[in-house]
């Protein structure tokens, strides 16, 4: 269903989105704000990681797949993720989920509508 290039481009938005949150959660650990640090880190790093691999839109499809799974089982194990509180599994968890997987996709398609826009732009010679 899924092409091979798809699915490298979410695990590595994924290590990258999970890796910095990761570091920044634990590097600041004595701060009360670091889930909101690590949210943007997360996020930026995912950003980049997107510029250099340049996935397809599709990618964003595979990943925030994974991402409702992967917060679902979350919830139900009683671990928060992405800055949230836990509800319980139930149809405004669900909905919640799908809110935090198009944040959590979203650098995907930026990058994807920053590089249609650049494709657009016609590059000129220097004077």
């Amino acid at each position: 269903m899924f092409e091979r290039r798809s699915v490298l481009g979410a695990l590595v938005h994924f290590t990258a989105w999970i890796g910095a949150y990761s570091v920044v959660t634990v590097v600041f650990t004595a701060s009360e704000s670091r889930s909101a640090y690590a949210l943007l880190s997360g996020w930026w790093c995912a950003l980049y990681a997107a510029s250099i691999t340049e996935p397809p839109v599709v990618t964003a499809v595979s990943a925030g797949v994974a991402f409702v799974a992967f917060d679902l089982v979350a919830q139900a194990a009683g671990f928060p993720i992405l800055y949230h509180d836990i509800s319980g599994i139930n149809i405004h968890a669900a909905i919640g989920s799908l809110e935090r997987a198009l944040v959590f996709v979203s650098p995907i398609f930026l990058n994807s509508a920053v590089a249609a826009i650049r494709r657009t732009i016609p590059q000129g010679k220097p004077s």
